[in-house]
């Protein structure tokens, strides 16, 4: 039984606040949803990181057939790296040029083309070695492994831990 005009009225503000908590509860829900990052972003996030030494890891990451990436120092995603070289290696069958052995068979290129979909974590090492032990005589050198082991980052930067 309804008495009064004030019996709308409340419904309507009840009404009301159950609408902005359930908009409240959505936006904290879509807040924490964030897209992830694609691979020109991912590779100089990691490779900004590795310019500070060690093996960097991030995130897993889909590649789809038929993309190509240039890794040399006037890509745009590679400037705040601060390599004058980036060369990519690939040890997931999706991708050229694949890894083998990281310095002795495995092949790196400055450019990286994938041959079908997959996904793949991304490691970013850099090595500042003007000696030329590992062949090359760059003042830095990095490397972006796509679905490479750590260990062969480790070897092809020539990290002791």
């Amino acid at each position: 039984m309804m008495k009064g005009q004030a019996f709308s009225t409340f419904k309507l503000l009840i009404a009301a606040v159950v609408a902005v908590a359930i908009l409240g509860i959505l936006l904290q829900i879509l807040g924490m949803i964030s897209p992830p990052l694609g691979f020109e972003d991912q590779a100089g996030q990691v490779l900004s990181e590795a310019t500070g030494g060690g093996v960097r890891t991030g995130a897993t990451i889909p590649f789809e057939e038929g993309d190509s990436y240039i890794g040399d120092g006037d890509s745009s995603f590679y400037i705040e790296a601060g390599a004058t070289e980036v060369r990519f290696g690939c040890d997931t069958g999706f991708c050229e040029p694949r890894i083998d052995d990281a310095t002795e068979e495995g092949s790196w290129s400055e450019v990286l083309r994938i041959e079908s979909d997959g996904e793949a974590e991304i490691r970013a090492c850099c090595n500042n070695d003007v000696s030329g032990t590992l062949g090359w005589n760059e003042d830095e050198l990095c490397f972006v492994g796509i679905g490479a082991d750590r260990s062969i980052m480790e070897e092809v930067c020539d990290i002791d831990y």
